[in-house]
């Protein structure tokens, strides 16, 4: 069944039936899983991103075909900010779905993507009011399709793109300004770049250092800690290593990397997901 309540052109969703009703009914375990992950999601995506849940729902007959949550959101945007935004919200809710194994049997199929989940935006002023009928005023993302809105027109939008399409123009632009270098005292440099944001890949390479030099890396993305070691060729360079600080489960966080050497241990706050792209930043 698919809860929606018409406002206007645009959809809200109800909240899902959970608990019991004077009637007795008891809410199947699949949609008090559903509610519970949604209404979490809600919350991050508050602190992380202010946004504010106001209208959940779902397709759920036997199982949890789609998923869905709209927000409002007090502050204005242009195309960039709005693709960024609805991209982070897709996948931090399709990270907390996938990542839940309670859920997973309920799944109508496994994995999510952006076909299962339904979001809506609408922007508003800070003080609440509606922004000139020129701004973007709602976007959505509906069955893999993401359309922006603009009060001058209801009915039609001024961009549709897929999905794919979206997380594609977000990791370009990501990648562009995702390079960055950590120097250490001997003058030794490390280079870190993203490889492929969308599954959170980056390449590490390095310069300056002794020949054949070994290094001893540690990785630490939430407590699950890889040790690997690197050595430098004739010329104190590091080939290209591939770093994925990914973790099942999460849609983003902090990988810390330590490099330890003889002249004093290097160390990178490595942001990956949408972590990375909560922050704009690569390293600090």
């Amino acid at each position: 069944m698919k809860f929606l309540l018409n406002a206007g052109f645009f959809l809200f969703m109800i909240p899902f039936l959970v608990g019991c009703s004077s009637f007795g009914y008891q809410s199947p375990r699949y949609i008090k899983l559903a509610h519970k992950i949604t209404s979490e999601t809600g919350k991050q995506l508050k602190a992380q991103k202010n946004l504010y849940l106001v209208g959940t729902g779902g397709q759920m007959m036997d199982d949890i075909q789609m998923m869905a949550m709209s927000f409002y959101y007090y502050q204005e945007v242009n195309l960039k900010t709005a693709r960024e935004l609805v991209v982070y919200v897709v996948r931090e809710y399709l990270s907390s779905i996938n990542g839940n194994k309670e859920i997973r049997p309920y799944l109508h199929e496994y994995p999510f993507t952006a076909k299962n989940v339904e979001i809506r935006i609408f922007v508003y002023n800070p003080d609440g009011s509606e922004l000139p009928s020129d701004k973007i005023y709602c976007m959505e993302c509906i069955d893999g399709q993401i359309k922006y809105y603009t009060r001058s027109d209801y009915w039609n939008p001024m961009l549709e793109e897929t999905y794919e399409e979206a997380l594609k123009a977000v990791s370009e632009c990501s990648e562009k300004v995702t390079t960055s270098e950590v120097t250490a005292k001997d003058g030794a440099k490390v280079n870190i770049k993203v490889s492929n944001l969308e599954y959170s890949m980056f390449e590490m390479n390095g310069e300056g250092f002794k020949p054949y030099e070994f290094l001893n890396i540690t990785s630490n993305s939430y407590d699950e800690v890889l040790y690997f070691r690197v050595r430098a060729d004739e010329n104190g360079s590091i080939l290209p290593v591939g770093l994925a600080p990914a973790v099942i489960g999460k849609s983003g966080g902090i990988c810390y990397i330590d490099i330890w050497r003889e002249e004093g241990a290097m160390h990178v706050k490595l942001p990956w997901g949408t972590e990375k792209l909560k922050t704009g930043q690569l390293l600090e």
